[in-house]
Formats: structure tokens, C-alpha cells, sequence
């Protein structure tokens, strides 16, 4: 996904999807042991038979499994377009449905991926979040559907119902965020096991608001292939609000 953002200046789904069928899919045989990183995740081995075994077109190969894949790898799209909600949105609905059907899954990645954002463009990850996730909403650039009123009170007798075409069912993965960003700095309140996914998803948030230098250079060290990954990354950063 960054190799493509970078390469293309932006989200270009049929490089993506390319790059998909000829660097990837061509490690995979279905099995979750085989391919990089020696597991596969469920729905990449099902994007995989659809689109390798039955000959499926790319945008039918989404599956059922209710996994983060989706979220992993459209945090780049997020650093690209940080400061476009309505681009992000986009964007990663449509990488989402790849390799994810599920409306719900799809807009659970669409909202965190808007957190991210907003993270990005400097603001806090505290209980003031949700009601500047929904400042986009309202706009419509944000495509979640919301009866409640800017100020987040029900609607009044005689307000319209705001339309629902194009728009996921409600913004409660938004408005959510707040009281979660609470129970994180509850010292009381632990999430355990960590496990893979959780280390992603929160390393994510945390270098959102640190940046490259909050990350201790043990943790670049220990990568493989560290010093093009960090190019990698410094590439995509330097796009940030380009248009």
C-alpha cells in the first residue's frame, strides 16, 4: 500500500489491486501458514480463492471474516489525506470491500481510520474527539447517516430525516471514541492480552500524535528491511496534504 501511494502520488485502486495480484497472491495457496510473515489472515486466503481459484474480478472478492486486515493497511491512506475526510472515506471504503463485504466491518474501518486523521492534524485523543468526528458528518463528508443534532441533542419534532443513500447506518463508532479515549487513561481499566492487531491499531493512534520521533529507535532497529521502511514512511509523511 505505501510502496503504491508513493509510486502513484495518491490512492490508485488498480495499482493497488496489480500489485496485489502479482507480488502477493502469487506467495499464497489458501493455507493461514504459508505466505509473508508465515500466516495468512483469513480474509486475504478468501480474497485469494475468489480471485485465484474461481477467476473472480477485483470488487467481488470481498468475504465475511469480521478481521482488521482493512485497517492495517489503509493507515497509509489516512497519511496521505489527512486533512480530506471525504477522500479518506472514499478511499478506504473502497480498498475495504476488497477484501471485506460486510457493511459493518467496512464502516468500523471508515471510522477508524477518521480518527486517525484527525489524530494526525494535531488534535488530542481525549473526550473531545467525538464531537469533532462529527463536525464531517454533518457536512456530508463524512458518510455516516445522524438523526441527532450538531450538538449531539435528538432531533425536534418536524426535523427532517437526513438522507441515507450512500451513508452507513449510524456514527455510534464515532461517537463511541470518546468514552474509550476516557477508559485509556484510566489507569484502573488494562486490555489483556495484547495480540497482534490491538499492537497495530494502537501503535497507530500512538505515533499519530508522537511522531517518527516518538517512536524508540529500538523498535526501527528491529525491523526488517528497517532502513527502506523508514523511507518508505518518510515519503508518504512528506505528501501530507498534497493535493
Amino acid at each position: 500500500m505505501v510502496r503504491s501511494l508513493v509510486d502513484c502520488n495518491g490512492y490508485d485502486e488498480p495499482d493497488f489491486c496489480c500489485r496485489m495480484d502479482e507480488e502477493l497472491f502469487p506467495l499464497l495457496d489458501g493455507i493461514p501458514v504459508i505466505g509473508p510473515g508465515r500466516y495468512t489472515s483469513r480474509s486475504i486466503r478468501d480474497a485469494w480463492r475468489r480471485r485465484v481459484q474461481q477467476g473472480l474480478p477485483w470488487g467481488q472478492t470481498g468475504g465475511h471474516a469480521d478481521t482488521t486486515e482493512a485497517i492495517d493497511r489503509t493507515l497509509a491512506i489516512v497519511v496521505r489525506y489527512a486533512f480530506d475526510p471525504a477522500r479518506i472515506a472514499s478511499a478506504v471504503a473502497g480498498n475495504t470491500v476488497i477484501t471485506h463485504a460486510d457493511d459493518t466491518i467496512v464502516s468500523l474501518t471508515v471510522a477508524f481510520c477518521a480518527v486517525l486523521s484527525l489524530l494526525v492534524q494535531g488534535h488530542a485523543l481525549g473526550k473531545k474527539l467525538s464531537m469533532k468526528l462529527m463536525e464531517p458528518v454533518h457536512s456530508g463528508e463524512l458518510p455516516f447517516h445522524a438523526v441527532a443534532r450538531e450538538d449531539l441533542q435528538p432531533p425536534r419534532p418536524g426535523d427532517p430525516d437526513p438522507p441515507r443513500a450512500g451513508r452507513f447506518a449510524s456514527p455510534d463508532a464515532l461517537l463511541s471514541l470518546s468514552y474509550m479515549a476516557e477508559a485509556a487513561a484510566d489507569p484502573d481499566i488494562r486490555i489483556e492480552p495484547a495480540n497482534q492487531a490491538r499492537s497495530i491499531l494502537t501503535g497507530a493512534l500512538t505515533v499519530a500524535q508522537t511522531g517518527l520521533s516518538g517512536i524508540p529507535q529500538r523498535f526501527i532497529d528491529g525491523l526488517e528491511q528497517a532502513a527502506a521502511m523508514s523511507k518508505l514512511a518518510m515519503d508518504l509523511a512528506s505528501k501530507v496534504g498534497s493535493a
